[in-house]
């Protein structure tokens, strides 16, 4: 319960207190009223934080705790692994485990332009290259409910990791004098070396001709760690960012479950739409070619400026790790969709049907090379049999010709990709089966 002053560092590292934001007292219902107002500075110098909830104005905005119109400032906060740090770190009782005390903790070190408190900026700390072994054991132990609350393990990986968005384990690096997020194995991952993965679909990615920060995998202690290049930072100041969710104003009891929701966004806020709805394609043409069924609005952005909005390059890009087989978004009212309704949804945000279909082939060309690019990272491949079928089976869908797959026929499709999921997660048992007797 308190008054809170927001900051916002621009690109040219200039900071000015963009508003304040205040708590009321949580309510035995759950909820918590809570206010912002824009500083009179901000409104002359500064851009609306959220153009869809937050337009300049010297009026107030209310919300319960960082709900919808305040959604932009839970985008400053850390997700659910940097929240379970926190938690384990200061000792955070469940009763007290509120977006208030999250922002209070992360202060002016959280990711993004918005930081909270006083004047004194509050520098995030990061790691070192040398000190990666140390972090990944101190996370499986997070992991595992078993880091104790005075160990310097969950000391360390609380400084560098507390800020960090996203469920996986994860940490600030520097690394050759760039700053980057560093992807840890996860406890739960079984034989999948998921950091791999996610680093053969982002080199995929590339090659589909999505825009996409730079990545590295480095081996460490026979663990493979992937290097994300941070994309909300610039030479001397920060890049405002604003997730779907907020852009979409999701929140318990009103789910956005569809591509186009994404799309009228960009249509009506970009200061480029017309290439923004164009990449927005070209990313879900490869969701649904990769098989990423994480495609959750947390994980679509917007950044922005005094100039505009535009689309935020593309992140988190996994194949189907956790055998979902939908997708979170829909196209077209299919959370498993076929060429068909793909190609209708292309030709309407992008307003050509020849350019629609020249992408789905241009993502599927690249698509088909990521088994090999997966090969190239050194692992088992056998033990990864069921992702890259999955993905065979989802490059099948798309090949079908626009106007000869019947519903019936992407049913059947769909549960063709499931049994050889099932199959080849199978032999991947084997597989490790075998190298427990070796």
């Amino acid at each position: 319960m308190g008054i809170h002053k927001v900051w916002v560092t621009l690109p040219d590292g200039a900071e000015i207190q963009a508003g304040e934001l205040a708590f009321g007292r949580p309510m035995p219902d759950g909820t918590c009223r809570s206010a912002f107002r824009y500083s009179p500075e901000w409104l002359k110098k500064g851009f609306p934080l959220d153009p869809v909830s937050l337009p300049l104005s010297t009026g107030e905005f209310h919300a319960s705790h960082l709900g919808p119109p305040l959604a932009a400032f839970d985008d400053a906060l850390p997700d659910a692994w940097g929240r379970h740090l926190i938690d384990s770190e200061k000792q955070i009782p469940i009763s007290k485990r509120l977006p208030e005390r999250y922002l209070v903790e992360v202060g002016r070190g959280g990711l993004g332009a918005i930081g909270f408190g006083g004047p004194v900026k509050r520098n995030f700390e990061e790691a070192r290259m040398h000190s990666m072994a140390e972090l990944m054991d101190a996370a499986r132990d997070v992991e595992k409910g078993v880091a104790a609350p005075d160990s310097a393990g969950l000391h360390k990986l609380f400084a560098v990791g507390a800020s960090a968005g996203g469920a996986r384990p994860k940490a600030l690096v520097a690394h050759e004098g760039r700053h980057w997020i560093a992807k840890f194995p996860a406890y739960q991952d079984g034989p999948l070396n998921v950091p791999a993965l996610e680093f053969a679909s982002m080199v995929t990615a590339k090659k589909a001709g999505l825009d996409c920060p730079d990545v590295q995998l480095h081996s460490i202690g026979g663990r493979s760690v992937l290097f994300i290049e941070r994309f909300d930072l610039t030479e001397k100041g920060r890049v405002h960012h604003l997730s779907f969710k907020s852009l979409c104003k999701e929140r318990g009891g009103l789910l956005v479950g569809s591509y186009a929701d994404l799309m009228a966004v960009v249509a009506k806020h970009s200061m480029r739409p017309e290439a923004d709805t164009h990449a927005l394609y070209r990313q879900a043409v490869f969701n649904m070619a990769i098989g990423n069924t994480d495609d959750h609005l947390k994980n679509f952005m917007m950044q922005g400026g005094p100039k505009g909005y535009c689309l935020a390059p593309a992140f988190d890009l996994v194949p189907d790790i956790a055998r979902n087989l939908e997708h979170q978004l829909s196209v077209g009212g299919l959370r498993y969709p076929e060429k068909t309704a793909i190609a209708e949804f292309g030709a309407r945000w992008c307003r050509d049907r020849e350019l629609a279909e020249k992408v789905m082939q241009e993502v599927s060309v690249a698509v088909s090379g990521f088994k090999g690019e997966l090969a190239a990272t050194g692992v088992d491949m056998e033990a990864h049999a069921r992702i890259y079928s999955d993905i065979d089976a989802r490059l099948g869908v798309l090949a079908q010709r626009a106007a000869s797959i019947p519903s019936s026929e992407a049913s059947r499709l769909f549960d063709r990709a499931a049994e050889a999921a099932a199959a080849a997660d199978g032999r991947a048992r084997l597989a490790g089966g075998r190298e427990l007797d070796r």
